[in-house]
């Protein structure tokens, strides 16, 4: 369905940049005075007169005409790297840049187009792109499905395959002939040589993602973390009362 939306999207950016080739003089629509006339005619149907629209109309007419060629090909463009199969995210960007550029100098004029818009966006690759690139160690209590269940989400953040996941199990030696260490009791997090355990492992896991980044530093905060830890000391001690954590073939029927 989205791949049908954006096809028809395309169409219409396309037509849109099309009509300003073929009709009309599209030289004459790149200057500053058919600008001009467009964010008046904007303005007087708004009711209002953004100060962005004559900042623009004040810059250099090269400018301005380079801004109506990107604006031309971002329109014809989006089509052309749709049926070529090429990547998408270069465009999308430039055409809600365009949306924004218009919002701030004719008004709120198409600003749905930039909801609709993000919906195309290669968030994974740009997920991907900007998490560290760093390696963490995690071990957790394979027997425990509510913890299984809570790194799921983690697992699916992990583009970049760097957290190495490990059950209490199979845990690398040198993690195991640690002194203090208990994996059944807490979940661990090794980096940069440091020992996270707990509610602090957890802060670290969320530190190494992008998107859930700023989690990890509202984490450190002495009151959060006060509550953060009580509410995983007291699962970590009541999960069996209150989650299925364990197998046990007895009990089934």
């Amino acid at each position: 369905m989205l791949r049908s939306a954006l096809l028809l999207i395309a169409i219409l950016y396309f037509g849109s940049g099309f009509a300003k080739i073929v009709h009309g003089n599209p030289i004459e629509w790149a200057t500053a005075t058919s600008l001009g006339r467009h964010i008046r005619s904007s303005h007087y149907r708004l009711g209002i007169e953004p100060v962005a629209g004559q900042l623009l109309l004040d810059m250099p007419d090269i400018l301005i005409a380079l801004g109506a060629l990107t604006t031309l090909i971002l329109e014809v463009g989006l089509l052309i790297v749709l049926i070529f199969g090429l990547p998408l995210t270069i465009v999308v960007l430039g055409l809600i840049g365009f949306h924004v550029g218009v919002y701030a100098t004719q008004g709120p004029i198409f600003l749905d187009m930039i909801i609709v818009l993000l919906f195309f966006m290669s968030w994974d690759k740009i997920h991907s792109y900007i998490s560290t690139g760093k390696s963490i160690d995690l071990v957790y209590d394979e027997h425990c499905y509510f913890c299984a269940r809570s790194l799921y989400a983690f697992k699916l953040l992990d583009l970049n395959k760097t957290v190495n996941f490990y059950t209490q199990y199979n845990t690398p030696a040198e993690y195991r002939e640690r002194e203090n260490v208990n994996f059944d009791d807490e979940m661990y997090v090794f980096a940069d040589g440091n020992v996270y355990r707990g509610y602090h492992a957890f802060r670290r896991l969320f530190k190494q993602f992008a998107v859930t980044a700023p989690l990890s530093w509202f984490m450190t905060f002495p009151p959060v973390a006060a509550v953060g830890k009580r509410i995983y000391t007291y699962i970590a001690k009541n999960r069996d009362r209150h989650f299925v954590c364990s197998y046990d073939p007895s009990e089934q029927s």
